[in-house]
């Protein structure tokens, strides 16, 4: 081999290195597409067939990880960007095949024991991972005990929803790279608040399974949630992939093309794999929703917390259908990493509506960026926090205009759109949330293209938002992650804006599904923030949250039980009971094996506690007398 051949390979294999240690092991974005990504490996197998990298799935695991090995190989997929070479290897493969879509997230592997979990694992290289066994038992989504009693390992994927990944602002690149970190985090109480979720498609071993279909009826039947599958001929696959590329936008979650398998169990076994990749699997890739433009300069945009992100102004490409202009660049350390500035080309990726992404740079215009030292719209200095820039200004203007447009989309008012508000605000009849509810029909109805019968309407739509529920008004008033879902479970355990103000961050942790990160933003904003809550309740009324009453009182279960937690639950709901994440609200705590620091802290408070047979007693005898009384 020539000194020239060699140093041409050694090169291609640096950068697939490279590319693989970001996207297996650090969970970052690509700096290149997928396929780019392909086109190098495809070189690199050109020039040295049987070189290592060539039959990795990944890359190791960081230093300082423990170390999993996986009892049975993660492999990765042979991949097809056309109907013909899909329809070339369908045809020598099988006649009967399953479809499922390819999910963007993480892949990981999980122990069971007798049914009950005992591990879960990142893959890896494929053949050794990283544990994240208490990160993994935060999913509500996988059960820390299976329907039956059995020894198994389970595949699936961990992913972001699109609409949770909303929630997190400028916070994460796209949902993996959340996913991704949120499966880091030491602390997993974060990861808990991160509200992941998760498909299995792989059930080993598979004795007794025949089916691909009967395999996901089993994972179903084990309490897990499977991925969505379709079965079909070879003459059936074209339309299964159009039909799912057409509906891909209005799914709510990511995925970048489909897995196709054999349907038989046995043929998958004769079939066998190589040392890369299973013979009797496919994944045929969508096209790349991606374009390229040139960045005609970077703004700097206010948002309603005071986060100042950076945002590229394009030359107008069109990408999905859509016209895009400009591109967020999420944050400062981002901007930094990619290098980014005025006149370079870029590569856009556009997923949905999520807001198109830089993702690299083509050619490089080599215009350096000044980070602003000031806020661009108020002139306050900045604060670096992390990876983000600060105006810390709570007067801001920009941030206050924000604050009413996310207040008036939460509580509903209708016909007071986002052009509206810039009116009203640029002529200083709105200042505020407060400021809303001063507002005259005189006042509107004298702005341009407006009149008294819209004035009146806007008015009338203000006016039904004078009275709302705890958890609505929290949820409106912008605080950073108090989506509707997390106000209405912190609103449940604390249903008045006094005990609100006085709650502590380790109390809101007692909540099942409140982390430290959501905990300490509440407990801070209510200290800084509280004379302002005051203002706008001067024009609001707080009224009682429509709870029925519990006649079996309130229960919460925590530790490993004979059955699952959801028929637990629903049983208990039947009975007459409700179930509450855990506070001291609650009438009682139902332990199981393993119960954690909840059983020690229901101890101190005074918590009754009960064990399951307990818990068998009260909700048998509620049910038997339901019963009765139909007679």
């Amino acid at each position: 081999m020539t000194s020239e051949l060699e140093e041409q390979i050694e090169k291609l294999a640096s950068k697939i290195a490279h590319y693989n240690s970001l996207y297996y092991k650090l969970g970052e974005t690509s700096e290149i597409s997928d396929a780019k990504y392909d086109a190098l490996k495809e070189s690199l197998s050109r020039l040295a067939p049987e070189h290592p990298l060539l039959q990795e799935v990944g890359t190791s695991i960081g230093a300082g990880s423990e170390k999993v090995t996986h009892e049975y190989s993660l492999a990765s997929l042979d991949k097809a960007h056309n109907l013909e070479d899909v329809i070339t290897w369908a045809e020598k493969t099988g006649e009967l095949f399953v479809v499922q879509p390819k999910l963007d997230g993480l892949a990981i592997s999980l122990s069971y024991e007798n049914g009950f979990l005992v591990k879960g694992a990142t893959r890896g290289d494929g053949k050794v991972g990283e544990n994240i066994t208490p990160q993994i038992m935060t999913l509500d989504e996988i059960p820390h005990k299976l329907s039956e009693p059995l020894t198994c390992n389970i595949r699936g994927e961990v992913f972001m929803k699109i609409s949770t990944f909303k929630q997190f602002g400028n916070e994460f690149v796209n949902p993996r790279n959340a996913a991704a970190g949120s499966l880091k985090q030491k602390d997993h109480r974060i990861t808990r608040e991160r509200k992941l979720s998760f498909f299995a498609y792989d059930i080993r071993p598979w004795q007794g399974i025949e089916t691909e279909k009967k395999e996901m009826e089993l994972i179903q039947k084990l309490g897990l949630p499977a991925v969505p599958t379709e079965t079909g001929k070879v003459e059936d696959l074209e339309k299964i992939y159009r039909q799912w590329e057409k509906e891909r936008d209005s799914l709510d979650y990511e995925i970048d093309g489909l897995v196709i398998k054999e349907s038989s169990k046995e043929k998958q076994g004769e079939m066998g794999s190589t040392a890369h990749h299973p013979r009797w699997a496919m994944a045929w890739k969508f096209p790349a929703e991606q374009g390229s433009s040139k960045i005609i300069s970077i703004g700097w945009q206010v948002g309603r917390t005071g986060t100042v992100t950076p945002v590229a102004n394009l030359e107008p490409v069109s990408i999905s259908g859509a016209t895009i202009k400009r591109s967020t660049l999420h944050n400062v350390e981002e901007l930094e990493r990619l290098g980014i500035g005025p006149g370079d080309e870029v590569m856009l990726e556009r997923r949905g509506d999520v807001i198109p992404k830089v993702i690299e740079i083509i050619v490089s215009a080599n215009k350096k960026i000044d980070i602003p030292e000031k806020c661009p719209n108020c002139e306050t200095s900045l604060e670096r926090d992390g990876p983000f820039l600060k105006c810390r200004n709570k007067d801001c203007s920009a941030q206050r205009k924000l604050q009413i447009i996310y207040w008036l989309n939460t509580v509903e008012i209708d016909y007071l759109g986002e052009k509206l508000v810039e009116k009203l605000f640029e002529s200083e009849l709105i200042t505020d949330i407060p400021s809303i509810y001063t507002l005259r029909e005189t006042q509107i109805s004298q702005l341009e293209r407006m009149g008294e019968k819209s004035a009146g309407r806007i008015i009338g739509n203000i006016q039904k938002t004078k009275e709302m529920h705890l958890s609505r008004f929290m949820a409106a008033v912008g605080i950073p992650r108090l989506g509707p879902e997390v106000s209405a479970l912190i609103c449940k355990e604390y249903p008045t804006i006094e005990e609100l103000k006085n709650v502590e961050t380790e109390d809101l942790m007692d909540i099942d599904g409140i982390g430290p990160e959501i905990a300490e933003t509440l407990t801070s904003y209510m200290r800084k923030h509280s004379d302002y809550l005051d203002q706008i309740l001067e024009h609001v009324t707080i009224i009682e949250e429509e709870i029925s009453e519990a006649v079996l009182g309130s229960f919460c279960i925590t530790g490993t039980m004979s059955t699952s937690r959801k028929e637990l639950e629903k049983r208990i709901k039947k009975a007459g009971g409700s179930i509450k994440g855990f506070s001291k609200s609650i009438d009682y705590l139902v332990a199981g094996d393993n119960p954690g620091s909840k059983l020690t802290k229901a101890e101190e408070m005074g918590i009754r506690i009960i064990d399951e047979k307990e818990l068998e007693k009260m909700i048998g005898g509620a049910e038997d007398v339901g019963q009765a009384t139909l007679f």
